[in-house]
């Protein structure tokens, strides 16, 4: 069995914000003919800025017949 030598790891340049780190991710393949996702149609909608909702006919009051 074989010993390795040990050896020392290759000092770590900063550039930017671990621009060194991240290199090595591969980049995610973007097809611009994809459908887009619920939640990319959606982006920055929130509970107090989308359409509201209309009431189901359950819930409303029966028109008043002219008499």
């Amino acid at each position: 069995m074989k010993l390795r030598k040990h050896q020392e790891p290759e000092p770590t340049v900063y550039v930017g914000d671990h621009v060194d780190k991240l290199s090595r991710i591969p980049a995610m393949a973007h097809d611009e003919d994809e459908r887009p996702t619920r939640e990319d149609q959606r982006y920055g909608e929130t509970l107090f800025n989308r359409a509201p909702v209309p009431l189901p006919r359950v819930f409303r009051r029966g028109r008043k017949r002219k008499a």
